[in-house]
């Protein structure tokens, strides 16, 4: 039976580069103190590249007695730098490459360098890695990438995949971390856009990114800097739709920043959030509460206007604000028990597993884009109750954003304390994909599609401080609930 051995034929091959006595062919890569001499083996050079077969054959002279000797034994590649030469010389040779362990910025520079030495099975090969891959680069330099595209050609597939991404999921490139470098041009055409799908404070928010990342402007805004930045987005500030904000959004992230409105547009704001919050003075409170506290400030609080949960109660909502305000000290706790109408966030009900059909799309379509979430699941058979805090927002595009913020706990049973987990590893600290539920790190806690049905997801200790299960094995989820985690507004806008 014909047994075919590909790898070990590689490895042996790849041998022949230690072997320099055998050696006929010198390539010198690189100028100036970064060029490098690479010796090599004629006929594994004709062999894995048409380049270097006619190269060669150029170089041959043919003796009556049928020897071939070479007039000249060194080809000049000094075009082509001699780090990105170097990766290409040991692929001849070994057929491997392993894009994983490099930047993206390197494996653009491959590509000029393989078209000329007519490689184009390794930039088709390049291309693919980039689409499948994409959670490599797109939430982190697609601004960088989107711009290198200009001065690279030879990749019409991948630049095909990077235009009809701009076109149809616009808001990307403002997701991306080093959305700071976009153009004006580029940018006033995203804000022009309607059909970009991301909420109108998330696009604030990165506007503001834009400007403080201006050398003169620090994130820190004094009064001298105020006159700076509104200058600065004058331009941008009528294609920003504050109209679409939450109240708690426009008072928290607008309003502290009345000066660099114009007034005009300010006053419009006010009138119009100021007629919302009358409105609001007039609805009279729910009547279906379950149970009544009165807090040391004689104020009486129900359970539910706390929290909807049939996992937790209250008590645990005002260890969990300690935890998102990452003061979980005891008298800090005590405090809230106290004073339960104290505690600083407003717990808003997205999706109750029971109620739905619990699948990923369902999640996305309840939760997707609604800020800061808090998730508890109660896990069939044990009844653990465990969850995690995202302070981002939830999408179903394969993005993992970065952040500090971000923790796991289980809820304690049997007057065992809870336990609480903070990332660690902040790049994966949270993962979304439409396929999935909510996940946090690569394997600290993964809900599968069809949260209910199977036991498929499971928690195992990676990317955060500590496990919050003893066992690793998967698990069905028996009850999930996700809730909104919105910041309390502390005093009614006034003019």
């Amino acid at each position: 039976m014909e047994k075919i051995l590909l790898t070990r034929l590689s490895d042996e091959i790849a041998t022949l580069l230690k072997h320099e006595d055998t050696c006929d062919i010198v390539i010198v890569a690189g100028t100036g103190m970064d060029q490098m001499q690479f010796k090599g083996h004629s006929l594994i050079l004709c062999a894995r590249s048409e380049y270097f077969a006619e190269a060669i054959k150029q170089r041959l002279n043919v003796k009556e007695e049928g020897l071939q000797l070479y007039r000249d034994s060194f080809i000049d590649l000094s075009n082509i730098p001699s780090n990105s030469f170097e990766l290409i010389f040991r692929y001849l040779y070994s057929g491997v490459i392993d894009l994983s362990k490099l930047t993206i910025d390197t494996i653009f520079t491959l590509i000029d360098p393989l078209h000329e030495l007519y490689l184009h099975d390794l930039i088709d090969y390049i291309q693919e890695y980039l689409i499948t891959n994409q959670h490599r680069w797109i939430y982190t330099e697609f601004i960088s990438t989107y711009y290198i595209l200009s001065d690279i050609k030879h990749i019409p597939k991948f630049r095909k995949f990077v235009n009809e991404l701009v076109c149809t999921s616009p808001e990307l490139l403002l997701r991306s971390e080093d959305s700071t470098i976009i153009d004006e041009d580029l940018l006033t055409d995203l804000l022009r856009r309607d059909d970009i799908n991301m909420p109108a404070a998330e696009i604030w928010d990165r506007l503001l990114e834009w400007a403080r990342a201006n050398p003169i402007i620090s994130a820190d805004i004094t009064l001298s800097q105020e006159k700076t930045l509104a200058n600065t987005l004058k331009d941008f500030l009528p294609l920003v739709r504050f109209f679409q904000m939450s109240k708690n959004e426009f008072l928290e992230k607008v309003l502290p920043l009345d000066s660099i409105i114009p007034r005009e547009l300010f006053r419009e704001l006010v009138s119009y959030y100021l007629i919302d919050i009358r409105s609001d003075d007039l609805i009279l409170p729910a009547t279906c509460y379950t149970e009544r506290i009165e807090d040391d400030s004689s104020t009486v609080v129900s359970t539910e206007s706390i929290i909807d949960s049939e996992l937790i109660d209250w008590q645990t909502v005002a260890w969990f604000a300690c935890c998102i305000q990452q003061s979980e000290t005891t008298q800090k706790l005590d405090d809230l028990l106290e004073c339960p109408s104290e505690i600083p966030f407003i717990f808003t009900l997205l999706m109750r597993g029971s109620e739905v059909c619990a699948t990923a799309s369902k999640f996305h379509n309840l939760c997707d884009y609604e800020g800061p979430t808090i998730t508890i699941i109660k896990i069939f058979g044990t009844d653990e109750i465990i969850g995690g805090y995202n302070p981002n927002h939830w999408s179903k595009d394969n993005r993992n954003p970065r952040t500090r913020k971000s923790f796991l706990f289980a809820i304690g049973r049997n007057n065992y304390e809870h336990v609480i987990s903070r990332v660690v590893n902040t790049t994966y600290a949270v993962h979304s994909s439409h396929d999935l539920g909510p996940c946090f790190g690569f394997s600290d806690l993964r809900i599968e599609d069809n949260f209910m049905d199977g036991h498929y997801s499971y928690a195992r200790h990676d990317d955060y401080e500590g496990p919050i299960r003893e066992s690793t094995d998967s698990f069905r989820i028996k009850e999930i609930e996700v809730f909104r985690v919105e910041q309390k507004r502390k005093e009614l806008l006034t003019i």
